[in-house]
């Protein structure tokens, strides 16, 4: 049983921490913006009055300062 659990909690890690980070991560380029964000479909980004873009995630940390979105 405990084996059992151990492999689901290890698939349910790793389907969720990993899905998005590898395709890259959507960001709002304004000026007021702060957040990337995983899901396009994300609330704070719905927010967006610019333009949303797809960058790494490196490039959304590293080049524009952005920092993980609270909401996903």
């Amino acid at each position: 049983m405990k084996l059992l659990f151990s492999i689901l909690t290890a698939f349910i890690v790793l389907s969720c921490s990993g899905s998005g980070e590898s395709d890259g991560v959507y960001i709002c380029v304004s000026e007021g913006a702060y957040a990337y964000h995983h899901n396009a479909d994300c609330g704070g980004l719905n927010r967006c009055t610019h333009q949303v873009r797809k960058v790494s995630l490196e490039e959304a940390q590293n080049e524009y300062g952005r920092q993980a979105c609270g909401l996903e």
